[in-house]
């Protein structure tokens, strides 16, 4: 018992000392510019192949000992709590990085996913906004100057951005006609609040063109 026992700890040692060196490396890695697969899918991908070695231990504990024990369980309890610890700590450690925002509900945080997602064009990166506030802010500023409609039509129809992406395109092209789609807009609750931003994009478009003529 006692062998079983020291040979369970010492390889639990070892895979968190991988786990951590895995951590550590990453966090370099995104801290000088790593892309959006090193810092958000690798993490991921290591945590699989840690959680694979200890159901892996636990399964020749178990065999060895011919019946499950709390012995068995010591592996993913303390690989367990360092991993919650570690990714509780790399959220922030990360959070600067062009490539590697985390999901953290913070200005900066904010400013990070907006900036990505204008950069590469990509409405999808606004998704990692937690507050509705900051995710149409992102969809507003992603569609400020739109190369096409498909553009607009991959904002979700109940939030500000779409209204905002429709409005933009019509002072692009100084076309009012393109704000009536705010009528397909689900973000009001009345539907003369509907009507009353269509005729304010219309009214914006209108004195956009006044100014550009």
């Amino acid at each position: 018992m006692r062998i079983h026992k020291v040979w369970s700890i010492a390889i639990t040692a070892v895979v968190a000392m991988v786990f951590l060196m895995a951590s550590a490396l990453n966090s370099f890695a995104c801290a000088w510019g790593g892309n959006i697969y090193q810092c958000n899918l690798l993490p991921k991908l290591i945590w699989l192949v840690i959680l694979g070695l200890v159901l892996t231990v636990m399964f020749l504990i178990v065999k060895k000992q011919k019946k499950l024990t709390l012995l068995a369980f010591l592996p993913v309890i303390i690989i367990g709590l360092i991993g919650i610890s570690l990714f509780v700590v790399s959220g922030d450690s990360i959070s600067e990085t062009k490539f590697g925002c985390s999901v953290a509900d913070t200005s900066k945080e904010r400013a990070c996913w907006t900036n990505f997602a204008i950069e590469e064009h990509n409405f999808n990166y606004c998704d990692n906004i937690r507050s509705d506030i900051g995710l149409n802010s992102c969809y507003g500023k992603v569609a400020k100057y739109p190369s096409d409609v498909t553009w607009c039509e991959k904002i979700p129809k109940g939030h500000a951005g779409f209204m905002d992406c429709y409005r933009n395109i019509g002072k692009f092209t100084n076309q009012p006609s393109w704000c009536d789609n705010i009528n397909r807009s689900t973000y009001h609750k009345y539907e003369s609040q509907k009507i009353s931003s269509i005729n304010d994009c219309k009214k914006r478009v209108l004195a956009n063109n006044s100014v550009s003529n």
